[in-house]
């Protein structure tokens, strides 16, 4: 829950200070509103000034949330001391109540949208490390500036004495079954040409693919059953296998094929 702002503390402390001065008046206001077993009771250090008391007091109640759906717990206390004023207090109490909730829903909103913002920078950071991470770790060779590969946010070539290995990865948040497997499909064209046009000579190594879709957002059930079935395998001349596997970046999961070919899966990059 927010703070609020300096000005409307002020004037809490002219409205309830009369009926703050001591530790009886205090508790007796504050069971009626709260009842007895409220337990930010139990966080009030009762006997201090009221000039102290109050802001404390104001402070503990907006961090125990509302009493009731977009009423937070300091209004209970307002309504209460509302009872006991005359009819030009109760208007100003009225009046303050109205922008405790309004300051409070405008601080909860910014809140919200920046804790979004730095999530989202979180996700974008793990893109770009997983990319650094396969070049720098796994010295895997970037292909990605290449124009023909632009529908992926990476792909990279590794080849070791016992086999020739691609892996590519791209963001796929509403991406519909059909985009899925159209790219399935042009990445395996690729697992299948690419070592060839780089004259690595792959026979008799079958090249592998492994296919990254990642979700920054959250990846329905239905289809992660559906990608993580997306495989494809060709024994002819121009040999080739080809698994995908879901990257959820919100949940921190990787989805993997029953049998991965890959021998560069990112999960390494999940665990940190």
């Amino acid at each position: 829950m927010a703070d609020l702002n300096g000005e409307i503390i002020q004037e809490l402390l002219l409205v309830l200070r009369p009926f703050m001065w001591d530790k009886q008046q205090r508790r007796s206001y504050l069971f009626i509103a709260l009842g007895t077993n409220a337990t930010v009771l139990n966080r009030l250090v009762w006997d201090t000034p009221v000039d102290v008391f109050i802001p404390q007091m104001v402070n503990e109640l907006i961090l125990s949330g509302e009493i009731a759906p977009g009423k937070p717990t300091i209004c209970a206390l307002l309504e209460v001391i509302r009872e006991n004023v005359g009819v030009d207090k109760q208007l100003e109490i009225d009046n303050l109540q109205q922008r405790i909730i309004e300051e409070l829903t405008k601080k909860e909103k910014s809140s919200s949208v920046e804790t979004d913002k730095h999530s989202r920078f979180k996700r974008m950071s793990f893109i770009t490390e997983l990319r650094t991470r396969l070049i720098s770790d796994k010295q895997v060779y970037d292909l990605s500036r290449n124009e023909e590969f632009a529908e992926f946010n990476f792909i990279g070539l590794k080849e070791t004495p016992l086999s020739v290995d691609l892996v590519a990865f791209t963001k796929a948040d509403d991406f519909t079954e059909k985009q899925i497997v159209d790219l399935r499909d042009k990445f395996f064209n690729i697992t299948q040409i690419v070592s060839y046009d780089f004259g690595l000579k792959p026979c008799p190594r079958m090249p592998n693919g492994l296919l990254g879709l990642v979700f920054e957002d959250e990846c329905p059930r239905s289809l992660i059953e559906f990608i993580k079935k997306q495989t494809k395998i060709s024994h002819w001349q121009r040999s080739a296998v080809l698994v995908s596997w879901v990257i959820d970046v919100k949940y921190e999961q990787i989805h993997t094929h029953n049998n991965p070919v890959s021998l560069l899966p990112p999960v390494m990059i999940m665990k940190d």
